[in-house]
């Protein structure tokens, strides 16, 4: 269903989601149009189902990054944990761990005066 050109469109736009699709083609050797129609391939099988960026986190002001292990003592409330999670955006990373712990998090607080 998707070939080696589907795969490198699909790894220049991890890279850089903003590139275009005449940037694209120029490095896969396809036409603009091509490639467009490609992506919308992808998009529409749901191969690409969103385009994100990424932040400096650090360079905002009055903001700290923490790692947090969190435990959960019953099992059936990690559903629930996890759609809590995804809808907070203090929450910047979630990883289901094994070992200590079964959630490593990765936190974005703003800290005010």
């Amino acid at each position: 269903m998707f070939d080696s050109t589907d795969f490198k469109i699909i790894q220049l736009l991890q890279e850089n989601a903003r590139m275009n699709s005449k940037e694209i083609g120029e490095i896969v050797h396809l036409t603009g149009q091509a490639v467009g129609k490609r992506i919308n391939k992808l998009e529409e099988a749901g191969v690409i189902q969103k385009y994100t960026i990424n932040i400096d986190r650090a360079k905002l002001e009055g903001s700290i990054m923490t790692f947090v292990t969190l435990f959960l003592h019953a099992p059936h409330y990690h559903n629930q944990i996890q759609n809590f999670f995804e809808k907070t955006d203090v929450i910047t990373e979630m990883y289901r761990i094994s070992g200590d712990g079964c959630y490593g998090l990765f936190t974005h607080l703003r800290i005010s005066n």
